[in-house]
């Protein structure tokens, strides 16, 4: 498995996700806004395929995130991807 942590650098996607994502209280709508969110960064899942030594992946997910990935950090023995 290989896991990339992605983040937009560009100041005018983090300004424009900042105003974006600001909610005011007579704002919300019923599902609590989730879909309307401006998305800075994101987490890819890749699995190898092939033989081992090949560096060929196949991308199984993607989870976006608000604000920017900063770190990964994968806990084998509880089987954890933990992303701050």
């Amino acid at each position: 498995m290989l896991f990339v942590g992605l983040s937009d650098m560009n100041v005018a996607s983090r300004v424009d996700s900042y105003l974006a994502n600001i909610t005011m209280k007579w704002g919300k709508d019923k599902q609590g806004d989730k879909e309307n969110k401006a998305m800075v960064g994101a987490v890819e899942c890749y699995k190898q395929i092939g033989s081992f030594g090949e560096y060929k992946f196949e991308k199984l997910w993607t989870k976006s995130f608000a604000s920017q990935v900063i770190t990964i950090y994968w806990d084998q023995a509880s089987c954890l991807l933990l992303i701050g």
